[in-house]
C-alpha cells in the first residue's frame, strides 16, 4: 500500500488551458483567462464560442467533436473560461470559433 496524506494538496489547482482557439479569422486574443480546476477528472473540452464585434464572447457552448469527455464539471468550468476571453475587435458583428481546454494533473 503506498504511503501518502489523502489530504495532501498534490491533486489541486488542476489546469483546464490555456485554450487552443480556432476559427476566429484573423481575431487574435487580447485576454486569456487563467482556467484552474479541483476536481479529478481529465480530458478535454472543446467549447464553441460567438464573439462580438468588439471582441467579447457572447455566447459559449459545448462542442462535442474533439471533446473526449462529457464530464458537466468540467464543461462548466471550459465554458465559464472561454466566457472571460477577450479577442482583438473587428468589423464582423459574430465570429464563430472553438476554443480547446485540456484539463490535467500538473
Amino acid at each position: 500500500i503506498p504511503e501518502g496524506d489523502p489530504n495532501s494538496d498534490n491533486l489541486t489547482g488542476r489546469f483546464g488551458g490555456p485554450g487552443n482557439t480556432d476559427g476566429f479569422g484573423s481575431r487574435k486574443t487580447t485576454n486569456v483567462p487563467k482556467c484552474d480546476d479541483n476536481s479529478n477528472a481529465d480530458g478535454i473540452v472543446v467549447i464553441e464560442a460567438v464573439i462580438d464585434r468588439q471582441g467579447k464572447v457572447v455566447t459559449t457552448r459545448f462542442y462535442a467533436q474533439g471533446s473526449t469527455t462529457s464530464d458537466p464539471s468540467l464543461i462548466a468550468k471550459a465554458r465559464d473560461c472561454a466566457a472571460d476571453y477577450k479577442f482583438e475587435a473587428g468589423t464582423t458583428d459574430r465570429v464563430k470559433g472553438r476554443i480547446k481546454f485540456t484539463f490535467k494533473n500538473r
